[in-house]
């Protein structure tokens, strides 16, 4: 199921060893991203794959707009991922 969350929610799956996904390009990633996030974008989502082997794993995708951020998480879940988040940045 599709879950959207803030950052102040988004603290409690950091804290306890989640994923974090910068869903953005190379070069957005280049100029801005969240310490810690992994760079797989939207494109190139499936690679998740080789990665996050553990599909009980938590992962947070995040992108500048909100728009890669939730056709990655979307995907993610029909690849089998069950604890997926879009994580809203701006608020």
């Amino acid at each position: 199921m599709y879950q959207k969350i803030t950052m102040k929610e988004a603290l409690k799956y950091l804290n306890n060893g989640a994923i974090i996904i910068d869903c953005k390009t190379n070069k957005e990633y280049q100029v801005s991203h969240i310490d810690g996030a992994i760079n797989i974008p939207l494109d190139k989502i499936v690679s998740v794959l080789s990665i996050v082997k553990d599909k009980n794993k938590t992962i947070l995708v995040y992108c500048s707009t909100g728009k890669r951020s939730y056709k990655a998480s979307l995907s993610l879940l029909n690849l089998g991922y069950k604890n997926v988040y879009d994580l809203d940045i701006k608020k």
